[in-house]
């Protein structure tokens, strides 16, 4: 009975232990400042001045970069009302669809449309998750495909407690952000940022100039 239920345990290790490294294998790496892709095969440059998240490799959003070192707007500056700022965020994503680049889009912000998938890119690009204004759209080709970008704004109003006090601050202003759609062969590529709208351009000069032009695919 012991020698059946030690070869049991042996059995399950082995499983775990083979199975291991397939669990936590990564959805790519980051050399010499470069994100490279293993499963949807594409890479590009990461800015300097920013930190990056690479997830697992089953995982649509490949990888999370947040900019280390950033300014705010005056209203959240000061003890810890910075915490309260947008901190400049981009997110990859890459999965699968049959849908041209151009309805992908209408999908997303179809309110009617509802998916699975929808469902979980929504909680990643919050932007668009609640009202937002379209402030741009228009369509470009990259690396000889169809894509779009699309730049956003939404409003919020936020409540900060002020220090040592019951009464809080109230802020009301807008996020804002941009993002790259693309199909390639049954594939959708996302590259979304968000950030306080209060930086809008200069946001916008490090993804149209750097994240965009320093795509590439296999």
């Amino acid at each position: 009975m012991k020698k059946s239920l030690y070869i049991a345990l042996a059995i399950v290790l082995a499983i775990f232990v083979i199975s291991a490294p397939a669990m936590a294998k990564k959805a790519g790496e980051v050399k010499d400042d470069v994100y490279t892709d293993h499963d949807y095969k594409f890479s590009f440059k990461i800015p300097p001045g920013w930190s990056a998240k690479i997830s697992k490799s089953k995982k649509p959003d490949r990888i999370v970069l947040t900019q280390k070192s950033y300014a705010v707007p005056q209203q959240f500056q000061g003890g810890v009302k910075e915490d309260y700022a947008q901190i400049p965020t981009v997110i990859v994503i890459a999965d699968t669809t049959s849908l041209k680049v151009g309805e992908f889009v209408d999908s997303l912000l179809n309110d009617k449309f509802k998916s699975d998938q929808k469902k979980y890119f929504m909680r990643k690009m919050k932007l668009i998750s609640r009202s937002h204004e379209i402030m741009k759209r228009r369509e470009i080709t990259v690396a000889g495909a169809k894509s779009i970008q699309l730049e956003a704004r939404q409003q919020y109003t936020i409540e900060i407690p002020q220090e040592g006090s019951d009464k809080a601050d109230v802020v009301t202003d807008f996020k804002g952000g941009a993002m790259f759609f693309t199909v390639r062969d049954g594939r959708i590529f996302i590259i979304y940022t968000i950030y306080e709208w209060y930086y809008n351009t200069l946001n916008l000069d490090l993804f149209y100039k750097r994240l965009i032009p320093g795509l590439k695919f296999e």
